[in-house]
C-alpha cells in the first residue's frame, strides 16, 4: 500500500477559517441577486459559507439569507426595491469567520 502525503496551505483544522475575500455582484434582476467571492484563504478549513443580509437602514440587523458549499450563492426571492446590504462568512467546525466585505443592492 502506497500513501501519499496531502498537504493543504496553511489551513489548521482548529481554527476559525479566515475572512472570505472580495465579495461582489455578478449578476442581479427582480428579486435575483449572484454574488461570487474570493474563498477563505488561512485558517481552519472551511466546511460552507453563509450569506447574510440587512437594510441600509439605522439599527438594521443581519439575517441569514443563504448557504454555499462553495465560492458563489444564486439568491432568490429577495426584497424588491428596498436597499439591502449583503456579506459573507466561512465556517467550520470552531465558528465562523470575520465577515467579508458587503456590497449593496436595490433590486
Amino acid at each position: 500500500m502506497k500513501l501519499v502525503a496531502v498537504f493543504c496551505r496553511n489551513l489548521n483544522p482548529g481554527q476559525l477559517p479566515s475572512q472570505p475575500g472580495l465579495l461582489r455582484i455578478v449578476a442581479e434582476g427582480p428579486g435575483l441577486l449572484s454574488l461570487a467571492w474570493d474563498s477563505a484563504g488561512s485558517g481552519g478549513i472551511v466546511r460552507n459559507y453563509i450569506v447574510e443580509r440587512k437594510e441600509q437602514v439605522a439599527g438594521a440587523e443581519w439575517s441569514l439569507v443563504g448557504t454555499s458549499l462553495n465560492n458563489e450563492s444564486n439568491l432568490t426571492d429577495q426584497p424588491q426595491m428596498t436597499s439591502l446590504e449583503y456579506r459573507v462568512k466561512a465556517v467550520n467546525v470552531t465558528g465562523e469567520s470575520p465577515a467579508s466585505n458587503s456590497v449593496a443592492a436595490v433590486l
